[in-house]
């Protein structure tokens, strides 16, 4: 379900033998801090019994997914498939708008390298709100995803941060689950 355009967008690798190659590029700096494997069909992928790998010198970062030409917004998603799909969501919607096949994505996606838990700990280690005039969360709706959003918030409150945060989600869904299960359907009738 990745299209050829976001691939390349979203800097992503394929190798027959091992498959599909994500690089942890750290943001701001774009070192390439470490890589993901995933088996070549998606479906086969398995957490519990995982082939996917990190670089030995692997750190915790929060990853480019993509990085907007306006790059005054920014979106962290949970994943990088969550924010694969995010940036194919806009990149569609946004070329149905301007009825244009070269329509850029406006927004910066990010994604921690080492799990949602960590995004609290990144965002206070890196100066995400002189950088961005806003930050969208979109992480899923499940008990992890929930905590650490309310771990955000009351960052937000103490440190007087201006984060805004996704909700649309159905419970246990991420946002890979909405696009394939909802929004791209609604694309394609509009």
């Amino acid at each position: 379900g990745i299209t050829y355009d976001t691939a390349i967008a979203c800097m992503i690798g394929y190798d027959e033998s091992k498959g599909w190659i994500f690089p942890f590029n750290r943001f701001p700096d774009h070192k390439c801090t470490g890589y993901e494997i995933r088996h070549k069909e998606f479906k086969k992928f398995d957490f519990n019994n995982s082939k996917c790998y990190k670089a030995k010198d692997s750190e915790s970062c929060l990853s480019i997914v993509y990085e907007g030409w306006d790059n005054r917004k920014a979106i962290i998603s949970e994943g990088f498939i969550d924010g694969i799909k995010l940036y194919q969501y806009l990149h569609e919607r946004k070329q149905l708008k301007e009825n244009s096949d070269i329509a850029q994505v406006e927004e910066t996606i990010l994604t921690p390298t080492n799990g949602v838990k960590t995004i609290p700990e990144l965002v206070k280690s890196i100066e995400l709100w002189n950088k961005f005039d806003e930050i969208l969360f979109v992480l899923d709706n499940d008990d992890a995803g929930r905590s650490v959003t309310e771990e955000l918030k009351q960052l937000a409150n103490d440190k007087g941060y201006n984060f805004k945060f996704f909700t649309g989600l159905p419970d246990g869904w991420d946002f890979e689950n909405l696009y394939d299960r909802k929004l791209k359907s609604e694309l394609i009738t509009t």
